[in-house]
C-alpha cells in the first residue's frame, strides 16, 4: 500500500539533528534506515527484506568495544538472558 506521500506503508521521512533526510521504517517496535532512497529499485528490495525480516540487526557501539575489555562484558552480560529478569 503506498500512501499519499508517496512511501510504502510502515516508512517515513524527517529530518535528523544534521539536517539530513533519513528514511526509516518503523513496524512492531522494529526500527530500520533504509541505505537506500525511495524510488529506487535498491530501496524496493531492502523493503522488501525488512519486511521478511531479514535485514541484519545492527548491535550498537559493537565497533567501539575491545574484544575481552570489560566494556565487552557488560556488552555480552546486557543481551544475556539474565538481564531483562532482574527486578
Amino acid at each position: 500500500m503506498i500512501k499519499r506521500s508517496g512511501l510504502p506503508k510502515h516508512v517515513t521521512t524527517f529530518l535528523d539533528r544534521h539536517g539530513k533526510r533519513r528514511v526509516r521504517g518503523r513496524r512492531h517496535g522494529v526500527t530500520y534506515y533504509f541505505k537506500s532512497a525511495p524510488g529506487t529499485d535498491g530501496f524496493l528490495m531492502e523493503y522488501q527484506e525488512w519486511l521478511a525480516g531479514e535485514t541484519p540487526r545492527v548491535e550498537i557501539g559493537a565497533t567501539q568495544t575491545k574484544p575481552r575489555s570489560v566494556a565487552a562484558l557488560i556488552v555480552e552480560y546486557y543481551q544475556s538472558a539474565e538481564w531483562p529478569v532482574l527486578t
